[in-house]
């Protein structure tokens, strides 16, 4: 390799890297200032998603993307303590601590049940305030699947009932493709870029042959009770309108 060829790709290469690094600064930036005061308050947890190194703005809980792979955001308060650290760490495993998708009164892990369907139903119930319960005919199975630590497929499960449940413990130990920790809470970013359905789990397609126009993606975070009774905590629904 030439004197002024290795020059050229030495300045590419740092070009690269300094842009990848603004690029994150920004997008930590931009999540800092739309969690506002969280993690005061009611809330368990906040959800944003990201494509091409930007925070999607969501319009009356839609939010419009690009049939191209993306990254849901999950923000959680730190289990753990402000220390700043940050991606996956240790041998990927087939199970979390616990697929209940319920968080222990310490708060460790932390997570939520996440749905992904092409079809409006669970989404639909939370806009008109019905319980699990009248959405589901078999509110029960709405549990937490096993699968790998850190996200290695790079995929979500498309059902109409059955959820993931996407936690952090500690950076041994979570469901997501990376970890931020910063003031107080954990940044969780799980990257998606392939779909499966559940009745052929092990065929994975791209994001790019999604065919419908919507993915609807509901989050519910909840609690037990006396006698084992779920207690909805927290629920939202965020509709991924496809442009393209």
């Amino acid at each position: 390799m030439g004197t002024m060829r290795r020059l050229f790709f030495h300045a590419t290469i740092g070009a690269m890297l300094l842009f990848m690094a603004v690029s994150s600064g920004a997008q930590e930036a931009e999540i800092q200032r739309l969690l506002g005061d969280f993690p005061q308050g009611d809330d368990y947890f906040r959800v944003f998603i990201e494509q091409r190194g930007r925070v999607a703005v969501a319009t009356g809980g839609v939010v419009s993307l690009i049939r191209k792979p993306f990254t849901l955001v999950l923000v959680f308060r730190d289990p753990s303590g402000p220390e700043e650290t940050s991606g996956p760490k240790g041998p990927p495993g087939p199970k979390g601590p616990s697929d209940s998708g319920e968080s222990s009164n310490s708060g460790k892990p932390v997570g939520v049940l996440v749905n992904f369907s092409f079809r409006d139903v669970i989404c639909s119930g939370f806009r008109e305030g019905k319980s699990l319960g009248e959405i589901l005919e078999n509110p029960d199975n709405f549990m937490g699947m096993a699968e790998h630590l850190f996200n290695p497929e790079e995929k979500i499960v498309v059902d109409d009932v059955l959820p993931h449940y996407l936690y952090y413990e500690t950076n041994e130990s979570h469901r997501f493709s990376s970890v931020t920790r910063m003031n107080g809470v954990v940044v969780c970013r799980r990257r998606i870029a392939y779909y499966s359905y559940l009745d052929s789990i092990e065929q994975k397609s791209p994001v790019e042959q999604i065919q419908g126009m919507r993915l609807f993606v509901s989050l519910l975070h909840s609690q037990y009770g006396k006698n084992y009774q779920r207690i909805e905590k927290q629920r939202q629904c965020i509709e991924i309108d496809f442009r393209q």
